[in-house]
């Protein structure tokens, strides 16, 4: 069943709506973990038309989540490849290096 769609958006209205939710996922989970699957999927999906309302969903949420320093600060560390995709070039770097090759 793909529900990633419906997943993220019940995400994005949890974080958007409640910030003790929001500080909770930024002071006790690992933000990489959450970040790093929706910036793949924006990897994934940005060249697919019917896909476009996902992406900027995706898009919307980073932002949310990139608007509190936590985030940032948790995003410096390294990168761990677990996602295959053909236009990622190899790299060694960090979570926010990954987040601007996806994004450029």
């Amino acid at each position: 069943i793909q529900c990633n769609q419906e997943i993220l958006l019940f995400f994005w209205t949890l974080i958007s709506s409640n910030k003790a939710f929001m500080n909770h996922i930024l002071n006790k989970e690992d933000v990489t973990e959450i970040a790093a699957p929706i910036i793949y999927y924006i990897l994934s999906n940005r060249r697919n038309d019917a896909a476009n309302g996902f992406v900027h969903l995706c898009t919307f949420t980073l932002l949310m989540l990139s608007g509190e320093r936590k985030f940032g600060v948790q995003m410096n560390k390294m990168f761990v490849k677990k996602y295959s995709n053909s236009s990622l070039p190899s790299f060694t770097g960090t979570y926010n290096d990954f987040y601007v090759l996806v994004m450029h």
